[in-house]
């Protein structure tokens, strides 16, 4: 098993870091949820279950390295330049309606 990262992504520090976790490593995979403690594991304090979006907004105007163009084009991730970066996940198509800001300690908005 092996996480692979893309080389050009590495060395480009303008841009996000990215990488994906196969589902056969993922945390998930390994967790049994008729077992009490992987049940706690399995449930988030928040009640969400599933990420289904993730918009990065980076504040740079260099092009992007193909393996983040491939990323923004072939998956769920949107990539758009900004004034300000930001990370916005949202999970379970942001159902409840309520949203989680970090900023101005962490440039993360979390919408569930």
């Amino acid at each position: 098993m092996s996480i692979s990262f893309a080389a050009e992504n590495l060395v480009n520090q303008e841009e996000p870091f990215c990488f994906m976790i196969p589902d056969s490593i993922a945390l998930t995979a390994w967790l049994d949820p008729s077992l009490t403690a992987h049940q706690k594991l399995i449930s988030h304090p928040l009640g969400v279950k599933k990420l289904t979006s993730v918009k990065i907004t980076i504040n740079s105007d260099k092009h992007l390295t193909d393996a983040m163009s491939v990323l923004s084009t072939h998956s769920a991730v949107a990539i758009e330049q900004g004034e300000f970066p930001l990370l916005q996940l949202t999970f379970d198509e942001g159902i409840k309606e309520k949203n989680l800001d970090a900023r101005p300690i962490l440039p993360i908005l979390l919408k569930y």
